[in-house]
């Protein structure tokens, strides 16, 4: 599975910038949400054309904030994000107060541009202020109006995030604005590690501070994450507390519909502590997860999401035979609903996708690997999906077939980042899978390194996945015909660093590449 949708559910849950602009993604098809603002509705996002300095130029003389959306074509929840957040009449009416500027993971230059704002993941939304100084990160899976009312809050507040986590630290008030912004800043995206044990202790301060009960359940399960992270224990107090706010939120639909991202997060950590301290709410995780993968008024992405959601809560200890009962035909019934959705529409990738991941996650994996083959015949991005085959034959323990869709999806993608990183699982596959056919490495590492020295792409992604392939390379030499190998990888690499000047950070990033 492609490295943003491991993590978590969240999709895993956005830089040069597309000079053109029928290269500029535009809003999907779906149907527009409820308005949220008055006046006219525009049809769709302005982006800006031209590169990222003359976009930052740009909003310095204007003195508007800019918005950057970081994206790539393959991606799964971009697409959603498309057929959604891009459609919604109140995020276009707001974005029409930004410079708005779209960048595709595999323009020129672009990795090294996502270094220089420190974006990874596809996709990533940043708010800058007009100065360029970053505000806010906005994370997928919120309710469509917070979109808008982020960036309405960014116009109003011009604060940095980082600013209102001190406020919150020091027991200052805190307006709407501010809890709002707090609470919908996309924390695993920000760009410098935060303490987690400071975040749990600003997300408990603002929890007392803010009014709202949407942003005070978003706050508290932040809290309850980043406590967990900072592995502080809870004291009995603390415990009966959370028991508590947790108990409130599981039986209120609207709010867990509303953080229903953020709530598949908290899922395991909650988990825990339910079962240290009232065992009996455990339902209530496989009820409301259930209700909302039953709710036809919500799109089969979102209901595939909260199945998922389920599926993880059933695969712990203390649930109810009850509750498992009906789960493979819920799964069916929302395979063939997704199936079902016009292959045209902005969220069927994304849709699909998902559906994938469900009856992987289910166990069902001769399912899923019709479902993607499916895909890898005939979609856009049969490549995205070639990869995901990959990883089913390897469950099933077909490493031929594995290596085969590995090998394949990387011979038809497009894009200089994407080839290079589809290039990289291909030889993390063979290490893996096949680790004593030199010739077949050989032939794909100088086919890899190709990729790399022809896009000059040592940055960002394409960094991450070469410190990976490093990392494989090292642990794969143990035996002398090994050793030989990496010995002749080393010597192909030097010319192609020498080749780097020393002042550019890529010179070092490929001289530590294979370095004894």
């Amino acid at each position: 599975m492609p490295e943003f949708c491991r993590a978590s559910l969240l999709a895993c849950l956005f830089m040069l910038i597309a000079a053109c602009g029928s290269d500029v993604p535009e809003p999907g098809t779906a149907e527009p949400a409820q308005l949220h603002n008055s006046g006219p509705v525009p049809e769709k996002i302005h982006w800006f054309q031209g590169d990222i300095n003359s976009a930052l130029a740009e909003a310095a003389a204007l003195d508007k904030p800019l918005f950057l959306y970081w994206g790539a074509e393959w991606c799964p929840p971009c697409h959603e994000l498309k057929a959604t957040v891009f459609q919604e009449p109140g995020f276009i009416a707001a974005s029409r107060q930004f410079i708005a500027v779209y960048l595709d993971g595999d323009a020129p230059g672009a990795q090294q541009l996502a270094e220089r704002f420190g974006v990874m993941g596809y996709p990533t939304l940043v708010v800058f202020s007009p100065a360029g100084e970053e505000l806010a990160r906005i994370p997928n899976g919120l309710d469509l109006a917070a979109y808008a009312n982020i960036l309405q809050f960014a116009l109003a507040d011009l604060q940095a995030v980082d600013s209102l986590v001190n406020q919150a630290l020091q027991g200052a008030e805190l307006n709407e604005q501010a809890c709002q912004m707090l609470a919908q800043h996309s924390w695993q995206q920000h760009p410098s590690e935060l303490d987690p044990g400071r975040l749990a202790q600003a997300f408990a301060q603002a929890d007392q501070r803010c009014s709202k009960p949407s942003i005070r359940a978003q706050l508290f399960l932040l809290y309850l994450l980043n406590r967990q992270q900072a592995d502080r224990p809870m004291s009995d107090e603390e415990q009966i507390h959370a028991v508590s706010r947790l108990g409130e939120i599981l039986q209120d639909p609207q709010l867990v519909t509303r953080n229903l991202y953020l709530m598949l997060e908290v899922g395991p950590v909650a988990w825990e502590l339910l079962d240290q301290q009232r065992p009996a709410v455990h339902e209530l995780f496989t009820n409301v997860f259930a209700a909302i993968s039953q709710n036809a008024e919500h799109s089969v992405f979102v209901r595939i999401q909260a199945l998922r959601g389920m599926l993880a809560m059933l695969a712990k200890p203390k649930t109810s035979e009850n509750a498992r009962a009906t789960v493979v035909d819920q799964i069916m019934a929302l395979q063939t609903a997704a199936l079902k959705k016009d292959r045209r529409s902005a969220d069927f990738h994304a849709t699909i996708n998902a559906a994938g991941n469900m009856l992987r996650e289910a166990g069902l994996l001769e399912t899923a690997r019709d479902l993607l083959s499916n895909e890898a015949n005939q979609s856009r991005y049969a490549y995205y999906y070639m990869l995901e085959l990959a990883d089913v034959e390897k469950a099933l323990g077909n490493t031929a077939a594995a290596l085969g869709w590995l090998e394949q999806a990387y011979a038809s993608a497009r894009g200089p980042a994407t080839r290079f990183q589809w290039g990289v699982n291909y030889l993390l596959g063979l290490l893996d899978m096949d680790p004593d056919n030199i010739q077949a490495i050989d032939a794909a590492f100088s086919a890899v390194v190709g990729e790399l020295a022809g896009a000059k792409a040592f940055y960002q992604r394409s960094r991450v996945r070469l410190q990976r392939l490093d990392s494989a390379f090292q642990q794969w030499a143990v035996e002398s015909q090994r050793q030989q190998a990496l010995k002749r990888y080393r010597e192909t690499m030097q010319p192609i660093c020498k080749a780097i000047p020393q002042t550019d950070p890529a010179q070092r990033y490929c001289s530590e590449f294979l370095a004894q």
